[in-house]
């Protein structure tokens, strides 16, 4: 998650976090009820909003790309969080 913290400072995120962001987010997605991306996770991270895409995908069984394309997204998710958070 990518916000300010209590001194209005920015909050920067290795890989590894972003790593258990992506995490996070499967883990929400699964969860999740509805079908569409929820407005409550636009916010976070992309690789947040890559993980609970597939975790919403895992629960309904649906495949969305191949496991090729898919990495590379997830690769994308991470290169744009670390240069959203870079000094």
């Amino acid at each position: 998650m990518m916000e300010g913290n209590m001194l209005g400072c920015e909050v920067h995120f290795s890989a590894d976090e972003f790593c258990r962001e992506k995490a996070r987010g499967y883990l929400a997605g699964w969860e999740a009820s509805g079908l569409q991306f929820l407005t409550s996770v636009e916010h976070r991270s992309a690789s947040y909003r890559h993980g609970w895409s597939n975790g919403r995908d895992d629960r309904l069984g649906k495949q969305r790309f191949s496991a090729e394309l898919d990495y590379m997204l997830a690769d994308a998710a991470l290169a744009s969080d670390m240069a959203r958070t870079a000094t």
